[in-house]
């Protein structure tokens, strides 16, 4: 079966100027810094946070009745709990992004897994490293001594390879789902190197189309700032790139339920693995 598998990075809740290291940064840039300055001055324009679109992504899946996974970073921040928590109630999974150690130290990996069970008072079945660090094999053995079921790192294309149309076997017991595209694939396309929107769209189709000959599995990526508001001061400075990828989003979600895919959340297609052992793994 066509499955479209959806996921989100979180790697950042607060506002970029919220910290002084980052209005600090705000300030030497000569592109934000009259940014920088209106957000001090309390602008509202300025003070809207890049990063808080999750209400957003819930309610645009839920309307095609889709579920996606949240691969959150391990801090032990109130927000951060209060945000998993509220995407756990919601029913969307929640998964480990971990940080740039966690994929080579077993001690780290289980202490990061530990922050985001403790929030979410439940266990956590998969990981996405942060910029999809992997070392294989020695990865994928930390990660099944750890207990995840499933790991979602890697990405053909930047190991030089073909994508992968289905699900693999990483280790006994670790389920590796590829990614197929994400969001900064596109960013140039949006701008003038491939044409804009509907050049970048006619590209996502066509991987999508790949995927549906195939009964296989599209793992698709997409940031929570990608879905900010583009009109924004903000995003014009510092996500330019991303202009209009909250409507290339919604229309991954319609050619999905146009042509009758399933969308769903890593742990789907992971306990579907486990429980029938389907035949194109």
């Amino acid at each position: 079966m066509f499955s479209i598998c959806l996921t989100h990075d979180i790697e950042a809740l607060e506002h970029p100027y919220s910290s002084l290291k980052g209005l600090v940064k705000g300030f030497t840039q000569d592109r934000s810094r009259k940014l920088a300055l209106d957000y001090v001055m309390g602008k509202e324009s300025a003070r809207r946070n890049p990063y808080d679109t999750f209400e957003r992504i819930i309610e645009l899946e839920r309307e095609y009745n889709a579920r996606s996974t949240f691969f959150a970073s391990p801090t032990t921040s109130k927000k951060n709990t209060e945000l998993v928590q509220t995407i756990r109630d919601r029913g969307w999974e929640v998964a480990l992004h971990g940080t740039h150690e966690s994929f080579l130290l077993a001690s780290t990996l289980w202490k990061q897994k530990a922050v985001i069970e403790q929030a979410l008072g439940t266990k956590v079945y998969g990981i996405r490293h942060h910029r999809l660090d992997l070392r294989i094999p020695r990865t994928f053995e930390l990660q099944r001594i750890c207990g995840f079921s499933y790991d979602s790192s890697f990405f053909p294309p930047r190991y030089g390879q073909k994508r992968l149309h289905r699900p693999f076997l990483a280790v006994e017991g670790l389920l590796e789902i590829p990614l197929a595209f994400m969001d900064s694939d596109f960013s140039e396309m949006t701008l003038t190197r491939f044409g804009g929107l509907d050049k970048a769209w006619a590209r996502i189709e066509a991987i999508l189309e790949e995927f549906r000959a195939n009964e296989g599995v599209c793992t698709v990526l997409w940031h929570p700032h990608a879905f900010y508001d583009e009109k924004n001061d903000y995003h014009k400075i510092h996500y330019g790139s991303f202009e209009k990828f909250a409507h290339l989003y919604e229309k991954i979600l319609e050619y999905g339920s146009r042509n009758g895919a399933r969308m769903c959340s890593c742990n789907e297609i992971s306990e579907g693995w486990s429980r029938t052992k389907e035949r194109f793994w």
